[in-house]
């Protein structure tokens, strides 16, 4: 849905008798202030403005070192916009930020500057996380640490990393997506690992880094173990009855099943995601200890494959087939469940942490993963697709090459790479309309406001975001281009793009996101225009 504005611009002067002939007098722009808030918006530090403006003005903010920050044209009205102080995640520099508004004649009417010390974050409480693997030892397991921070700065922080040092090995884990406010405590854990410790005090030096590594807070603790961290197990048969333990992960769980699901068809997105990777890691390793005998490269795989083979079938939605509903995979592992693609991403992320090269097979209502081997290592089988074996992850010990048969032959298959990438999607954070008039003229145009993120796991660079008017799927109108020079994995970024609507035709405005020249992303309005 779009918001629109109206906007009546109108110029007049009075010509004073010959004496004053030239002299022209203008109504004069007012621009108020309302308020103005540090605010983080979507991950991104910003101070959200508030203002009434009487006539078009163009806003700008000004960083330390005169640096610009922000700068847009805006309308006739109340106006809401938050300004980014810095790209996605990052802690945004202490200094001077001056606020410029200037009228159509390029006059300046208004100008406020806003003064920042930074961040200013300190650990309020660390507690450290244990777990018993085996019943009745006294041997615990080392699985992280729970902080409690505060921000007693003037800007939000982004904590990045946690760094810890036990027994001489330094340990590191991601942050979730966190920011601490100023003024503001935030709570949060990192999962980390170190197996079976000897009982007895354990000192501990725990260091928070940002984006840019360096430190914002650090502490010290001593640590007494005591299990305090809840195990899972599974059972399954394969080369006789295996067994596996492993920590509860309950704050990596609440996290994944709150997030919204990926628009894109690509699951290579799911496993591309980081911020369990320390978690399944450390699966990987106990899977290959279970199986340390199993030395061939097929077998190894076939054994891990076999774990999850193991875990439930079970429909996103029983009473709707056409339900989809991935998940990433430690909501699969903590499930102990999934539909075909949701074991396929658990499986394509587990091999990958192993080192093979794998992809995930979409086949129509189906996935399965792909696995590139030399072909001589299978003999008995042929490659599935684009030299890649099949491995089939919903039924029960099914070996890497063996294909089910009602998807021997099958000529709609989809191979998504799980190899270093870019995988690019957008939204549209708002969209608003505005028609304006300047005598007799009037302008009808949208402001779209898109944020482009890259879920893969490699930088992508000279990205192009098109915003268009397209009638019929055939006649495009009034095309216009944002560049952006570089997004890293994990990352976003903010476009706004501003497209004039034609008159006497009905279009959708559409936006577009192309990477090498190739379209790889593409949202349309539900409304139509004029």
């Amino acid at each position: 849905m779009l918001k629109k504005l109206v906007i009546s611009v109108c110029v007049g002067f009075v010509l004073l008798g010959m004496s004053l002939s030239g002299c022209l007098f203008f109504n004069q722009t007012t621009f108020i202030l309302v308020s103005s808030f540090v605010v983080d918006d979507g991950g991104f530090a910003g101070l959200e403005l508030t203002f009434n403006v009487s006539d078009q003005v163009m806003v700008t903010l000004m960083g330390p070192d005169n640096i610009l920050v922000f700068s847009e044209k805006f309308y006739r009205g109340l106006n809401d916009v938050t300004p980014h102080l810095e790209s996605y995640r990052k802690d945004p520099a202490p200094g001077t930020y001056l606020l410029s508004v200037s009228d159509m004649r390029q006059k300046l009417i208004f100008e406020k500057s806003f003064v920042f010390t930074g961040e200013n974050l300190s650990v309020s409480r660390a507690d450290s996380l244990w777990v018993e693997e085996h019943e009745g030892s006294k041997w615990l397991s080392f699985a992280g640490v729970n902080l409690i921070v505060e921000n007693l700065g003037d800007l939000p922080v982004y904590p990045r990393t946690v760094e810890v040092t036990l027994k001489g090995t330094t340990l590191s884990s991601l942050v979730l997506p966190t920011v601490v406010l100023p003024g503001k405590q935030t709570t949060f854990s990192c999962f980390m690992y170190i197996k079976d410790l000897i009982p007895g005090e354990q000192s501990l030096d725990v260091v928070v880094k940002n984006k840019n590594r360096d430190v914002l807070a650090a502490t010290s603790m001593v640590s007494i173990p005591q299990k305090n961290v809840s195990t899972i197990s599974y059972t399954w048969d394969y080369l006789g009855i295996q067994h596996l333990i492993l920590p509860d992960p309950g704050y990596l769980y609440t996290y994944y099943k709150s997030l919204e699901r990926l628009n894109t068809e690509d699951y290579a997105a799911y496993v591309f995601d980081q911020f369990d990777d320390v978690y399944l890691n450390m699966v990987v390793g106990k899977l290959e200890q279970i199986f340390e005998d199993i030395t061939g490269p097929v077998e190894r795989l076939d054994a891990v494959a076999s774990f999850v083979q193991s875990l439930q079938y079970a429909e996103d939605d029983p009473d709707n087939s056409s339900y989809e509903y991935p998940r990433y995979p430690l909501e699969t592992l903590i499930d102990e469940q999934g539909d075909c693609e949701d074991k396929a991403v658990l499986t394509a992320a587990l091999l990958d942490l192993m080192g093979y090269n794998v992809s995930l097979i979409r086949l129509p209502n189906h996935m399965a993963v792909g696995v590139h081997l030399d072909k001589n290592v299978v003999p008995e089988y042929s490659y599935y697709k684009d030299d890649f074996f099949y491995l089939e992850t919903t039924r029960s010990n099914w070996r890497l090459g063996r294909v089910p048969l009602e998807y021997v032959g099958i000529s709609n298959v989809t191979i998504h790479l799980i190899v270093p990438r870019p995988l690019l999607i957008h939204s549209w954070k708002n969209a608003t309309r505005y028609t304006s008039v300047i005598g007799q003229e009037k302008t009808d145009s949208v402001k779209v406001v898109c944020i482009v993120e890259n879920l893969g796991s490699k930088e992508a660079d000279q990205i192009e975001i098109s915003g268009v008017f397209v009638e019929n799927q055939m006649y495009s109108y009034n095309e216009q281009i944002a560049l952006i020079p570089l997004i890293l994995p994990g990352e976003k970024e903010e476009v706004r793009l501003i497209v004039t609507i034609p008159q006497e035709v009905t279009t959708l405005l559409i936006t577009k996101v192309f990477f090498d020249n190739i379209m790889v992303d593409e949202k349309e309005s539900t409304a139509t225009f004029p």
